[in-house]
């Protein structure tokens, strides 16, 4: 059985995964990412830090188990892939819980994980009240700042 592992859970690498599965029904998935949550509307986050959408689950479309269910692909989310070794085909996984690093197998790896800010070199913007907002948890991060400090959002 062909095995395909794919870096990214969110956008691309769930949709890959997903098409994946639709066209090749006996090859084995398995996702990893490293954020705790997978496949989100990340277009909907705004809306949450500004309160339009008031229920943070409401834009996360789907969660392991139910992938697992539906799909019977293994997600593995607050898994870091930290190296890559193309000749053997094997990826080295950090579990960021434990610390505990593996390796995996495949056959064919897909990369999708995602962008990372661009923050210029200004003074102050390595202050406590400055952000980026790339992925669930920084939208919670955000979000939690806003309401412990009862600011308002314009």
């Amino acid at each position: 059985m062909k095995k395909i592992v794919i870096v990214g859970a969110v956008g691309g690498g769930a949709t890959a995964a997903g098409q994946l599965r639709f066209y090749n029904p006996d090859v084995q998935i398995i996702v990893f990412d490293r954020d705790s949550t997978m496949s989100y509307a990340a277009c909907g986050t705004p809306y949450i830090i500004g309160d339009v959408i008031e229920d943070e689950q409401s834009i996360v479309l789907t969660n392991p188990e139910k992938f697992k269910k539906k799909r019977d692909i293994d997600v593995k989310l607050e898994h870091d892939v930290i190296e890559i070794d193309r000749a053997a085909k094997k990826v080295l996984v950090q579990n960021l819980e434990t610390g505990d690093q593996f390796e995996e197998s495949y056959d064919a790896l897909i990369l999708a994980p995602g962008g990372s800010a661009i923050v210029p070199k200004i003074e102050g913007l390595d202050s406590s009240q400055v952000f980026t907002l790339r992925n669930f948890e920084d939208m919670q991060r955000i979000d939690r700042f806003i309401k412990n400090k009862n600011l308002k959002v314009a």
